[in-house]
């Protein structure tokens, strides 16, 4: 095999994962945000990245290094050189799957620079070995959305196996987000370590009640079922939202201004209501001035669900 290209440019679209039953198993493509990445040929042997855009390291403390060097690995290139060039569009460390976007589109990217015949699953796999190196621990339901768009469930881990929903038309994601929280590209590292290594067997049973609920109402359609499961995030919910303020009171507050589910998006600090396209304005109306009652500022973004995922952008 050898390099065809002589640049490719590829973007991926963040995501949010859990959806709160879906721990691990889910996520939902957005398509207001999406990273872009570049590939080109580089004069000396070896990998530089460069990112541009909220402050994300370079070199191999970026992600994007991590899954090309994977990549070279598993499609057996040796002495190459290559200049990755990240150009963030999804924001980092707030719960919308920016690492996972940056590690899907420079998968693909690179999978079209070396012509290389690798499936939709093998690309998936390598992305998700960047999450490892970020997150601490592996996980697919971020890369996966932004690979394939729409809504993804994870079937099985080994062999990776998922599947690919097209999400309710009618339904928007309000973003809700504390302007004060610190956060770190390492983020989600700290917020899967506090999560236990055990569940008792009734809440293991719950959740796993839930989990169908959820297939349930999107089998069917069912859009006030769907947000009614959505706003059932067990012992993620309850151990995560000890360390976003007001947490209980917003979800409160957003559940009684008309969404149909509350949760948190991802790892957090941010949190999505699910709201009818129809009503978002009125919706945003209300929280604002809920919110504003509360001791912290909150930034509300109205996000739109996408059924697109990676694409190329530009090759030659």
């Amino acid at each position: 095999m050898s390099i065809c290209k002589v640049r490719v440019k590829a973007s991926a679209p963040g995501s949010i994962a859990n959806l709160g039953v879906l721990f691990d198993l889910g996520a939902l493509a957005i398509g207001d945000k999406r990273d872009l990445v570049i590939v080109e040929r580089a004069e000396r042997e070896g990998i530089v990245v460069i990112s541009k855009g909220f402050n994300v390291p370079n070199g191999k403390e970026n992600i994007a290094y991590v899954v090309a060097e994977e990549f070279l690995n598993r499609i057996r290139i040796g002495r190459v050189g290559i200049k990755i060039v990240v150009h963030k569009g999804v924001d980092v460390g707030i719960g919308l799957g920016s690492s996972g976007a940056t590690a899907v589109a420079t998968v693909i990217a690179l999978n079209e620079f070396f012509n290389s015949d690798l499936t939709i699953e093998e690309l998936i796999t390598i992305a998700g070995v960047g999450e490892q190196a970020i997150a601490g621990s592996l996980h697919y339901d971020n890369v996966s959305a932004s690979m394939l768009g729409g809504l993804v469930i994870i079937l099985s881990k080994k062999p990776l196996k998922v599947v690919k929903y097209p999400f309710p038309k009618e339904l928007s994601i309000i973003l809700i987000t504390p302007k004060k929280i610190k956060t770190s590209i390492r983020k989600t590292e700290f917020f899967r370590r506090i999560l236990p290594k055990e569940i008792s067997m009734e809440q293991h049973v719950d959740e796993k009640s839930h989990v169908i609920q959820f297939m349930k109402a999107l089998y069917e359609e069912d859009i006030e079922e769907l947000g009614k499961v959505m706003c059932e995030g067990g012992i993620v919910e309850d151990i995560r939202s000890k360390y976003i303020p007001n947490y209980w009171k917003i979800k409160e507050k957003a559940l009684r201004c008309g969404a149909l589910g509350f949760n948190i998006s991802g790892a957090g600090p941010s949190m999505f209501a699910l709201v009818k396209k129809d009503e978002e304005e009125a919706f945003i109306k209300r929280m604002r001035s809920d919110l504003a009652k509360l001791d912290s500022e909150y930034n509300i973004t109205i996000l739109h669900p996408t059924n697109t995922g990676a694409l190329i952008v530009e090759k030659k």
